[in-house]
Formats: structure tokens, sequence, C-alpha cells
């Protein structure tokens, strides 16, 4: 036993460093500067000096049609406070818009994608994901589920004068 735990521990701390490089890369690329400009009534482009960002519009609701890369929930809940415009996780109502239109949407480039609400009755965040290949919605109740990392796809209400 205390072989194999020797042996899995470094793995694990290799793995965990590596997952928070490439979740810094990502959010370097994210700019402050970010603004939003409107393309007609159902897609509109996100500009940056880096890159160019699409996002969809669904029952009153923008989803960027790009992965922001694949995080924790507290790494996607902090990319989203990173973006100009109020993004933020789905909630799992629009997680399931995200499915019903993955179509529009995209390439999606991982089996599973984070949303998150809130349940006054209890006052706790509830963290869920989706399963893009086939619409199921999963509540995740563990630390390890909620750390493990998920891509994910900031939504926002959808504003109309930028």
């Amino acid at each position: 036993m205390k072989l194999l735990f020797v042996f899995l521990l470094p793995l694990f701390i290799l793995f965990s460093c590596n997952n928070q490089e490439q979740n810094q890369n990502v959010q370097n690329n994210i700019s402050k500067d970010t603004s939003v400009v409107l393309n007609n009534n159902t897609s509109s482009v996100m500009k940056d000096t880096r890159k160019e960002v699409q996002f969809y519009t669904i029952d009153n609701i923008d989803i960027m049609k790009v992965d922001l890369g694949i995080f924790s929930y507290a790494g996607a809940e902090d990319t989203c406070l990173k973006l100009k415009g109020d993004w933020r996780l789905p909630t799992s109502e629009e997680l399931h818009l995200i499915y019903n239109h993955s179509d529009s949407l995209g390439d999606f480039k991982t089996k599973y994608y984070l949303g998150a609400g809130y349940d006054p009755e209890e006052n706790l965040k509830i963290v869920y994901r989706l399963d893009i290949m086939n619409g199921d919605i999963e509540f995740l109740q563990t630390n390890e589920e909620i750390n493990s990392i998920y891509g994910f796809r900031p939504v926002r209400n959808h504003q109309k004068d930028f």
C-alpha cells in the first residue's frame, strides 16, 4: 500500500501543477479590455486584440460559441469575473439550452460542461455538469467532483445596448 501511495503521489502533484499552469495560460489570454459589438439579433462578436469570440443569443440568453478552457468550478467562476459584461456559469435550465442548440454553438472540446445555481432554502451554491453528448445534467456533490476540471461556456442575460 505504501509503495502504491509513493508512486501515485508524484503523479497527482504533476497532474495538479500541469492543470493549474494550463488554467493560468487560458486566464492570461482573457483581456480586461474586452468589448462586445452587436452584429444582429442572434449572434454577436466579442472583440479582443488577440482574438474574436462569438456568442449566440437564445431565449434572451447570450451563450459563448467557444470553450474558454478546462477549469474546476472555482477557476471557471474566476474566469467569468474577469470578463466584461456580466458573464457567468449557466444555470441548469441554460445548460439544457446549450445542449438543445449545440449545433449552433460551435465545436465542443470536451464531454462535460459546468453550470451553477443557488438554493435559497439551503443557502448553498449548486454545481452541475452537462454531458454534451446526451444532455444529461448531474448535480456535483463531492469536493472531488467540484474540483475536477470541465469545459465551460459562459452565459449572460442578453444585452442589447453596447
